[in-house]
């Protein structure tokens, strides 16, 4: 019998056998659930992408503010994976509704973006999607919800890319 604390080559193969709920592949609430995670991760990478060119292209941005954006972005992702890792683990923190709110809100921000014309409406947004990030990463803990993001987010960049040379005509990001 092998021991949780000792390493051997079965070690992996049992843990991945009581980590992994095969049964909740069958379950149609966590089907909707596991697919909602993977399209918000597809779309996980189309601000990075996209939100510079948007800036350049549409608001008159110079290269120095669209790189602001994306730092913008980035440190607010950091913070507030640091916080929630501590919120999140608080007593009569319901995760499921935090994630919840947080797919809407995110969402409603994405839906408006076309109409943030300003260096100031984009930076707000930007963090916006940031702190979404964050959010998102930190309340999600089930194995199997785990691997269909990271296939989401293995597959955006691919993804992206082909509905934006459609949609702007680019040929390169």
């Amino acid at each position: 019998m092998v021991e949780d604390d000792k390493l051997s080559s079965a070690t992996p193969v049992c843990k991945r056998r009581r980590y992994f709920n095969w049964r909740l592949l069958t379950d149609s609430t966590f089907i909707m659930f596991a697919l909602s995670n993977f399209l918000s991760c597809i779309s996980y990478m189309v601000p990075f992408i996209y939100l510079p060119d948007l800036g350049r292209l549409h608001v008159g941005l110079d290269g120095a503010q669209t790189a602001v954006l994306i730092l913008v972005l980035g440190v607010s992702n950091t913070l507030v994976r640091v916080v929630v890792g501590f919120v999140a683990d608080l007593p009569g923190v319901d995760r499921l509704a935090v994630f919840s709110a947080n797919l809407v809100f995110v969402g409603l921000a994405s839906t408006f973006v076309a109409h943030y014309n300003s260096f100031l409406l984009l930076a707000v947004y930007a963090a916006t999607f940031g702190v979404g990030i964050g959010l998102h990463t930190h309340t999600n803990s089930s194995p199997q919800d785990q691997l269909l993001i990271t296939a989401g987010c293995r597959l955006c960049p691919f993804i992206v890319g082909w509905f934006g040379l459609d949609l702007v005509g680019k040929s390169q990001p």
